[in-house]
């Protein structure tokens, strides 16, 4: 599944964290838009509790935020 879910094309992951002992996941995704991430995730069989858009975030050592890609 991560493989699909690394090299999808309507929708691709770009970091997957899994905890085995709770059964959870955490993913970032990159989608044109959250309707077209829904939709991918129904159709790759995977369910999901909430969904939540990053539009900015912080990398830089200046401590700032900047606007995600």
């Amino acid at each position: 599944m991560a493989q699909r879910m690394l090299g999808g094309s309507a929708a691709r992951a770009d970091r997957v964290l899994v905890n085995m002992l709770e059964g959870k996941m955490f993913v970032e995704f990159r989608a044109e838009s959250r309707e077209v991430l829904e939709a991918w995730l129904k159709t790759e069989g995977m369910h999901f509790d909430w969904l939540v858009r990053i539009e900015w975030e912080t990398r830089a050592s200046d401590g700032k935020l900047h606007i995600a890609e």
